[in-house]
């Protein structure tokens, strides 16, 4: 059987998460013999060897790749690291791979990996899922007259009102076909003209460099805690998206932590117990999470209840 090769890019800060993303994997998976793990590394390896080494066991089959990152002087977005941007330069980081699974590292995955990574491109450099939150905060803007995020859309060449854009944190990456486009190159410029401007940075970078030649995953492979976490805003998902958003709610066979909250620093994160389940083995010393808030006043709530409903109804009648 062919190898699965899974990579990631990180920096010290969120080395450790890794560990949480791994392990789900091979728990996961039919045949871990096949599993094969890089972890491109912003920084030194010997000091992400030493992390990986203070781990309750190494995986299998892991290599560490040092990678010098030439986006190591972009403006970051707080919770975003410039290592996020090395996820464009895996064609060159990995020069002996004809495939790759990318992987952010807020991930859980629940079903095995396999399938995901043996989808089919149709040719397309590229695969990934579409990112319905960002087609929900469209919608709602339009329904709201507010063109600002529709209008970047389009400065980038983007249709706001076409399913194209994905999430990049899980990507399916075709590397020789990649490495023929000269995308990692393309990447860097593009970041040099446009990073300042970039409100998800990598995200749109990758949408706009490889706009239509994208093959659309199954909407299972990459469900978005940061949007089941805000089960009142769904009526805002436009109509051709809610079968999609259905069959995420329902079997999420791989759940991201998108968003500043994640399960190690934040409570009530949507389904942290599959990451605390993982990570409470991973012989790692995880802080303390800070306790919820307090629960909304009851005239906050109801005020809340008569603008959703005010919502929903304009979502009803408002065209996609």
């Amino acid at each position: 059987m062919n190898d699965i090769n899974i990579a990631f890019t990180v920096d010290s800060n969120n080395l450790d998460q890794v560990a949480i993303v791994i392990a789900s994997i091979l728990s996961t998976s039919a045949d871990p013999t096949r599993l094969r793990f890089f972890i491109v590394v912003d920084g030194r390896q010997d000091a992400a060897e030493n992390k990986i080494n203070g781990w309750a066991s190494r995986p299998p089959r892991l290599t560490v790749v040092p990678y010098r990152n030439a986006f190591s002087t972009r403006t970051t977005l707080g919770h975003i690291s410039t290592a996020a941007l090395l996820r464009t330069q895996l064609p060159d980081a990995l020069p002996d791979l004809d495939r790759v699974l990318y992987l952010d590292a807020d991930i859980v995955v629940r079903r095995d990996i396999a399938g995901l990574y043996q989808s089919e491109l149709g040719g397309k450099p590229v695969g990934g899922i579409l990112d319905i939150g960002m087609y929900l905060r469209l919608r709602r803007d339009r329904i709201r007259r507010d063109a600002t995020l529709a209008d970047y859309f389009l400065k980038l060449g983007l249709d706001p009102h076409q399913s194209q854009y994905i999430n990049s944190g899980v990507l399916l990456m075709d590397l020789e076909a990649l490495r023929e486009l000269d995308f990692s190159a393309r990447a860097l410029t593009f970041s040099n003209e446009h990073g300042a401007s970039l409100i998800t940075m990598d995200q749109c970078l990758i949408n706009t460099i490889l706009l239509g030649r994208i093959a659309l995953l199954d909407p299972r492979w990459n469900v978005g805690g940061y949007l089941m976490g805000l089960p009142r805003h769904h009526h805002y998902v436009p109509r051709r998206l809610q079968r999609d958003l259905r069959l995420q709610r329902a079997d999420p066979w791989l759940v991201h932590y998108t968003g500043k909250s994640k399960p190690w620093n934040a409570a009530s994160v949507w389904h942290s117990e599959d990451w605390w389940a993982y990570a409470g083995r991973s012989g790692i010393a995880w802080p303390a999470v800070p306790a919820a808030g307090k629960r909304p006043s009851r005239l906050k709530s109801a005020w809340r209840s008569v603008t959703w409903g005010f919502s929903y109804a304009l979502s009803r009648v408002h065209p996609d």
